[in-house]
Parts: structure tokens; sequence; C-alpha cells
């Protein structure tokens, strides 16, 4: 645990710099109605669910799960934001629009896939109440690792959304419901991003060392869900996203985007902990490696 006194000042001198980030978020976002995305119901509800009412490849159906269950999980979310801030700050507000709008994301997924009948909804509500009830989300200490979890994990939903979209394709809506989310999710990347990028501005070392916690510690939220790890592997051989999308697409550009191996006069803690991020980051490449090979064993075994 990091000092709490060294936590606070940083949550007080972010202040402004919240205050910034969510005016232009504001400013960047636009409303839009979950109604109209959502195309006419093409089965029978009160009949048995069957797969064929929405034929899917077996990873792009985890996609749609997952991607829908981890929407649903705000009220836990929302508790992890209020608690690394204060109610009078600005970043208290900015938790209350952020799940507005991500309540809107569990809306449109939610209602497009009981129009479609892409998941059986009965399997989707039992997952849905398991995943609210057990609350299993990512507990912060402060604004210091708040600000680099969410930022990653927004660019990983995000890459998620849409590349779960482009599997759908244009029929149905899939990639237009999709894509509308993964937009809304690139905003909230673009908060977190900066929000770290003004807490380095304010105390370098003391981030770096929370950053490298962040990274070595990192999983995609969705842990709580039935057959977790099952539905993780059939996304990753979809090529939906795994450790290469994460690796490649999100951590390294994040690091990147943050400075993070161009900071100077470091603590030697900090400097400790960027040494062990350059060793996580070796051994997700060995992670990455194999990962494609199955993804192209993968993809031979069905053509053949």
């Amino acid at each position: 645990m990091q000092n709490p006194e060294q936590a606070n000042r940083l949550l007080h001198e972010l202040r402004e710099p919240s205050e910034q980030l969510i005016n232009r978020h504001l400013n960047n976002t636009r409303i839009w109605y979950p109604n109209e995305l959502i195309p006419e119901r093409n089965h029978d509800p009160k009949k048995p669910w069957t797969p064929d009412i929405y034929p899917l490849k077996e990873g792009i159906r985890s996609a749609v799960l997952v991607n829908q269950l981890t929407e649903e999980n705000l009220p836990h979310y929302f508790k992890s934001i209020a608690d690394a801030a204060e109610p009078d700050h600005p970043l208290d507000s900015w938790g209350r629009q952020w799940t507005a709008e991500e309540g809107r994301h569990g809306k449109v997924i939610g209602e497009w896939i009981h129009a479609t009948g892409a998941i059986d909804p009965r399997r989707l509500e039992d997952g849905r109440m398991k995943q609210v009830i057990d609350g299993k989300v990512p507990k912060f200490e402060g604004v210091h690792d708040l600000g680099p979890y969410a930022s990653i994990q927004e660019s990983a939903t995000k890459i998620a959304h849409r590349n779960t979209g482009r599997k759908l394709g244009k029929e149905r809506g899939g990639l237009e419901v999709m894509g509308r989310v993964a937009g809304d999710e690139s905003l909230h990347e673009d908060f977190y991003t900066d929000l770290t990028v003004s807490a380095i501005e304010i105390d370098p070392s003391f981030m770096v060392v929370s950053i490298a916690s962040v990274v070595k510690n990192f999983s995609m939220p969705g842990t709580g869900i039935d057959n977790f790890n099952n539905h993780t592997m059939a996304i990753t051989k979809e090529g939906i996203f795994g450790a290469n999308e994460l690796t490649n697409g999100v951590i390294k550009p994040k690091l990147d985007q943050w400075g993070y191996w161009d900071l100077a006069n470091l603590s030697p803690e900090a400097e400790k902990a960027r040494d062990g991020t350059e060793r996580r980051i070796k051994a997700l490449g060995v992670v990455v490696a194999r990962e494609l090979e199955m993804r192209e064993q993968h993809q031979q075994d069905l053509s053949n």
C-alpha cells in the first residue's frame, strides 16, 4: 500500500485537472438512444431459446455474453470510483456521469440480445444476477491506481466491443450497436488516460509505482462470470480479445502515452518498479507468442 497522505495530496491537486477533463468529456460526448439501434424481434420470446435463432460461432457468442455482463456490473464499479474520490471532488461527479453512460451501454446491448436472440435470455439473466450479487470488481487505494487501471480497462473494453461488432457484421445491427458503445468507451479512456498524465506531472515517482502495480496485476473485468475461463479461451481463439490485444494494443501504447519509459529523476522505489514493468512486458510477450500460435492452429482446424 502506498503512502495515504501522498495519495490524498495527489487527489486534491487533481481537482482542477479533473474538472477540466469532465468539461472536455461533456463537450465531446453525444446523447444517443438505445431504442433507435434495436432491430425488430425475430423470434417468439415465449418459446424456448435455441442457438439457431441467431447462429453464431462460440467465441462470438461468448464475447457478446461477457461484454454484456461486464456492463451490467455497474453498482460495484460506481462504488469503487466513489471510494477513490471524495463527495465534493469533481471525480465524484465524474463517477455519476460515467455510470449513467455505462448504464446505457448495458441497456442497448441487452435489448439487442433480446431482439436478436443472440443469447439464451434465462442464461443471461442468471449471469446478471450472479455478477451483480457477487460484486467482483477492482478495489482502488485512491486516484493513483484508479486512473491507470481504468485507462487500461476502458481501452481494452473498447477493443473488445469493436472487434465483437466486426465479427457480428452489419446484419441485425450488431456492428452499429457495438461500435456505438466502443465510441463511448474511447472517450472514457481519454478521460482516465489524461487524468493519469496529470497525476504523473504532479508526482512521477508515486505514479510509476502505481502504474507498475496495475500492469503487474491487471486482469479483464468479468472474473465473476460463470465459466469465465472457458469464455475467455473461446474469445481469444476467435481473435476478438486476448493477451495479444491487451499487451500490444493496450498496455504498451498506454505506457508510451504516459511517457513511462522516459521519466527521469525517479525515486529508487520507482526505478525498481519500472524494472518490474519491463520484466512483466517480456513475460507477456511469451504469452502472446503462444496465443498467436494457438489462434493459427484454431483457424487451421476450422478450415480442415
